[in-house]
């Protein structure tokens, strides 16, 4: 099983950046979810590692949610910062990333 390396995984969770950015921003939908496409393929063998070990019962939910935002500050957003978004922006814009990868990978999963 390998849902964050799925196409649908990939679609679904760029769809909600989509969403989040429009609610966020207004604008910078493109700088959004090429920075979130960044943030993604930055930990993407983590995350296979951590949905897997989610799905065998070796982590928790909250073991899950604290590992995907334990890398959150590593999600640099460079383009978003080179149109101008304000930090605070950017941040929350971040954290609900985290709640999109988090939420996406635990439906797929079916938990």
């Amino acid at each position: 099983m390998n849902v964050v390396n799925s196409q649908e995984f990939l679609t679904t969770v760029l769809g909600g950046v989509e969403s989040l950015a429009k609610n966020i921003f207004g604008t910078a939908v493109d700088s959004a979810k090429k920075d979130a496409q960044t943030f993604l393929d930055s930990m993407q063998e983590n995350l296979t590692t951590w949905t897997q070990q989610l799905a065998l019962g070796q982590i928790s939910v909250d073991d899950l949610k604290w590992q995907i935002e334990s890398k959150k500050d590593l999600a640099q957003m460079e383009l978003l910062k080179n149109v101008g978004i304000a930090q605070i922006k950017i941040d929350e814009f971040k954290k609900g990333v985290v709640n999109l990868i988090c939420s996406t990978i635990l439906s797929k999963i079916g938990l």
